[in-house]
């Protein structure tokens, strides 16, 4: 149980601690790791660096985490360098940092490795389950846990959570790009840190592509990879970047129970292999009830928000996969979900994006965001719809996904780089659009353009082809705020 995690307790906390975790004495704090994280640590005359999680560094691709730290962080003095050094660093990680009596705890770009936090009983650990299991004293969020009973099932499933708040009282999430500070358990944002500096895909498409590759080239210098592979735009350029690799990987399509033999991600992801000349294996999934009792006890006690959906798939890649590193990657940052900045954000349009339209407590914690960018990053050039998606939906999303999967193997995404991520939203808005996505075309012609051949996502239906042909028009965002206000005046408030 509690599989890759940790948590901080203060020495005041009496904590019998977890088995199969490494306890570390860290000025009054007690630092437990469990035993199948990756553990890197390096101390020099100015600070003390912990890292928790799988990591590396594409520049520094033939080097192990632990190396990386002892070569590259044992040369920092403050904390703006150690976030210079992980600028290019991917994986699913986080940092703590001691400079004299602060101790400084983030986690990577996007939050994988999740942060969790109360200043009342001085507790920091990664997940709410956990939590549970080291505290006593929790009193319930009222606002939180109406939203979490009764709106968030009917709009999102276990990854759908909004905001800091969580459904106990003194227990904040640690946001993406925010920083934790003790002793006094403050919180300010660390990225980004300058303005935008604006270009296109011609400039940039190298670039990106060589920190792709040298990326996964340094996970599999870790470990093998397995890459799964679909009809959509991110395992596809995942699998034209793993063939540019020293060594092959283990490739594989997901057959869920619901899913026939012609679905178009088999079929397109089996003409993809085909195409690339690799060997695949499809998996088929078999139903939930046949999970044994005891991988649905751990799976379920480990991830708070761990959806039932999820369980065969986790239980198959323990049975099969546990010797990979996972490259499941989401590539989001690169096509503008939520939309491209054309219209002025509101905490309610926010909310919309994130089809929580109207509700009382996703409304507070959308303003709360909304009012930190204006204030902190509002004329760093950034569309505010994008960095809401990363923050909010990428942070949980993401987060529980590698959550659920923790007692499988270990997961990661490529794409998730400050570097990359800042590449990504530095380009045009027509580059970055959803539907038709330039960049992730360019780059995985970039690699094969044979896989240019094959459509993205294709759809059949008149009904859904018609949507995807709105959608995909320059007018469409007008549209979609005219339905928004529309149903802003018929919904009424909930939670």
């Amino acid at each position: 149980m509690f599989e890759r995690q940790f948590y901080l307790v203060h020495e005041n906390l009496s904590v019998n601690h977890l088995p199969n975790f490494k306890v570390i004495s860290l000025n009054n704090w007690s630092l437990a790791i469990q035993e199948k994280n990756y553990y890197s640590t390096v101390k020099n005359n100015h600070l003390e660096v912990h890292i928790i999680g799988c990591f590396v560094h594409p520049d520094y691709k033939d080097i192990a985490p632990n190396k990386f730290a002892e070569i590259v962080l044992g040369g920092c003095e403050n904390i703006d360098e150690i976030n210079n050094a992980l600028y290019k660093s991917c994986g699913r990680f986080l940092i703590i940092v001691i400079i004299e009596e602060k101790i400084v705890i983030r986690s990577d770009a996007v939050s994988l490795a999740q942060i969790h936090f109360d200043k009342i009983n001085k507790v920091i650990c990664t997940d709410i389950r956990l939590y549970e299991h080291l505290t006593n004293d929790r009193s319930v969020n009222l606002d939180a846990n109406r939203f979490y009973l009764n709106t968030m099932p009917y709009r999102a499933n276990g990854d759908g959570w909004i905001g800091e708040d969580t459904i106990y009282e003194n227990l904040q999430k640690l946001l993406p790009n925010q920083a934790l500070y003790l002793p006094d358990f403050s919180v300010s944002r660390y990225w980004p840190s300058s303005h935008k500096h604006d270009t296109n895909l011609a400039n940039s498409l190298t670039e990106i592509a060589d920190n792709l590759k040298n990326t996964l080239q340094a996970f599999q210098n870790l470990a093998p990879l397995s890459v799964a592979v679909t009809s959509g735009n991110d395992s596809r350029l995942a699998l034209a970047v793993s063939l540019s690799l020293d060594k092959s990987c283990y490739y594989f399509i997901d057959q869920l129970p619901e899913m026939k033999s012609d679905d178009v991600d088999i079929v397109i992801g089996q003409q993809l292999c085909d195409i690339a000349g690799v060997e695949y294996h499809v998996h088929h999934i078999g139903s939930e009830d046949a999970v044994p009792l005891d991988f649905k006890n751990v799976y379920f006690k480990n991830t708070f928000f761990a959806k039932k959906e999820r369980l065969a798939v986790s239980h198959y890649y323990s049975e099969h996969l546990k010797s990979y590193i996972n490259i499941c990657g989401v590539g989001e940052f690169g096509r503008s979900v939520y939309g491209n900045g054309i219209i002025p954000p509101s905490e309610n349009y926010l909310c919309h994006k994130y089809h929580y339209t109207n509700s009382k407590f996703a409304n507070a914690m959308a303003k709360r965001w909304l009012d930190k960018y204006k204030i902190e990053i509002g004329d760093f050039g950034y569309n505010p719809y994008s960095l809401f998606y990363i923050e909010q939906r990428l942070g949980n999303w993401g987060a529980v996904g590698n959550s659920e999967s923790d007692i499988a193997l270990e997961e990661v995404n490529p794409y998730a780089s400050h570097y990359n991520i800042e590449k990504f939203l530095s380009l045009p808005r027509e580059e970055t659009t959803y539907i038709n996505n330039r960049v992730f075309y360019a780059l995985t012609a970039h690699f094969n353009d044979l896989f240019s051949a094959l459509p993205v996502n294709p759809v059949y239906k008149l009904k859904k082809k018609i949507a995807k042909f709105v959608k995909a028009t320059p007018l469409f965002p007008f549209v979609e705020y005219l339905i928004f206000a529309y149903k802003s005046k018929v919904i009424g408030r909930f939670d």
